[in-house]
């Protein structure tokens, strides 16, 4: 299970890289995330319910929603990274991908499938327990989440 491990600390390399990327750009001082939504929205792929609580919520307080998305970045690359608690990262993982998909369109919607499609694979395999941290958590507690 080895590949999966280093599968896995790639991805996490990916949302990470991408959390300190949008932190030096300035995304948590400047709407960044509002000109994002309102491209993606444009595509009107999302469900109407969907767009309506981005459309009310998310880009009326684009100030929280910016520091929920960057921590969340952080937090699933760690989390990839060290092999701790990847199912449930992956979960979180997995939510985010799919907002990104109805968000976008053409070559980056591609990306983003085979991402979804690597996240899922690590939350059925339990990618966590192969060199990561999770494999001692499994040893001594046997669980859904490890």
């Amino acid at each position: 299970m080895w590949p999966i491990a280093f599968l896995r600390i790639y991805v996490g390399t990916h949302f990470l890289d991408s959390a300190i990327v949008r932190l030096k750009s300035g995304y948590l001082h400047n709407p960044y995330l509002n000109e994002s939504l309102r491209k993606g929205l444009a595509f009107e792929q999302a469900p109407a319910w969907y767009q309506s609580v981005l459309e009310n919520w998310v880009m009326q307080h684009w100030k929280l929603a910016s520091y929920i998305d960057l921590s969340a970045h952080f937090i699933i690359g760690i989390s990839l990274i060290l092999g701790y608690m990847v199912r449930p990262t992956t979960l979180l993982g997995c939510l985010m991908t799919i907002q990104a998909l109805w968000l976008s369109a053409g070559p980056d919607s591609q990306s983003s499938e085979y991402l979804l499609l690597i996240l899922f694979l690590f939350f059925a395999v339990g990618a966590g327990r192969s060199i990561g941290v999770d494999y001692y958590f499994f040893k001594s507690r046997r669980g859904l989440w490890w």
